[in-house]
């Protein structure tokens, strides 16, 4: 025990440039870095996937009260566009008017904004503020048979 403490002592820590001892401590700080990183962006990464399968499971799926088919590229081509007429300026940060111009009283509807919100619709013109600018698609739904169907779809463009 006594030769390992001699030999630490043995070290000279001026003989040791201030750049070399900089460049330890900048890698010391790197390291932690990348570990917290890490840490923090594995976990919300693992998040997203237990997220994306339990939201993907068939089981689970019919008992959302907000499934609908996973077909979407499919529907979004197939669906009446001329429905939904979006009014207003496509920049972000200004709001946008959403009517579906075949509204029935009395049927459930539902709007999907392309940003991860949806909202069910109580008369026929919904309003919507988009934050970041992108592609998003506008998807209105109607409740058919116990199911949400889409009814009327729009891709729009924000611009920045």
């Amino acid at each position: 025990m006594e030769q390992q403490i001699r030999i630490w002592q043995a070290i000279s820590w001026k003989t040791i440039s201030d750049r070399s001892k900089d460049l330890a401590i900048a890698l010391v700080i790197a390291t932690i870095g990348l570990a917290g990183s890490y840490i923090i962006l594995g976990r919300s990464i693992r998040s997203e996937v237990a997220d994306n399968s339990v939201a993907e499971s068939p089981s689970l799926q019919n008992k959302n009260a907000f499934s609908s088919d996973s077909r979407l590229p499919l529907a979004l081509k197939t669906s009446h566009e001329d429905l939904l007429v979006i009014q207003g300026s496509f920049f972000a940060n200004q709001i946008l008017t959403v009517s579906y111009t075949d509204y029935k009283p009395g049927h459930q509807y539902m709007i999907d904004f392309g940003n991860g919100l949806r909202q069910l619709c109580r008369n026929n013109v919904s309003y919507v503020n988009y934050q970041e600018p992108g592609n998003y698609y506008i998807i209105f739904y109607e409740m058919l048979d116990s199911r949400w169907q889409i009814v009327s779809s729009q891709s729009i463009t924000i611009k920045s």
